[in-house]
């Protein structure tokens, strides 16, 4: 049985999406031929659909990291939601212009009650300074 509420991501365009977890773990688009999913009963679009999506059900209380890889240069959209039962707790949409291979970063902080998810906040994206977080090898 997993927890209550799901968090989606959802990107078009020119950058890719993907989240790690409070625990490190990755679910998203390192590349844009190449999904990773270490989250148990987490979703993806497949790669290289027009609109790239990541679905978390159960989400905990913690911070997550939302990373941005600009795949070309160009303009993206990315949506952020977390929902229980059907109501939006958080929603943010926003546009933006990539340049071919930036990498940014920004504190999603997801806030629950005992398991149910109560709220979030997205602070603003940043040049990622060092390595991207998340562990997983890819070919």
């Amino acid at each position: 049985m997993f927890g209550p509420g799901v968090l989606e991501v959802r990107a078009e365009g020119a950058a890719l999406a993907r989240v790690v977890t409070p625990v490190n773990q990755t679910v998203g688009f390192p590349l844009p031929d190449l999904a990773v999913n270490q989250v148990l009963d987490s979703t993806t679009s497949l790669p290289g659909a027009p609109e790239r999506w990541i679905r978390m059900p159960g989400p905990r209380a913690g911070q997550y990291r939302l990373l941005m890889h600009g795949n070309e240069d160009g303009p993206y959209r990315v949506a952020v939601k977390l929902e229980h039962e059907g109501r939006d707790l958080f929603n943010l949409d926003w546009s933006a212009t990539a340049r071919r291979n930036e990498q940014l970063i920004a504190d999603l902080t997801v806030d629950a009650t005992g398991n149910v998810p109560t709220g979030a906040y997205l602070d603003a994206l940043r040049p990622l300074a060092g390595p991207a977080p998340g562990n997983f090898i890819y070919p």
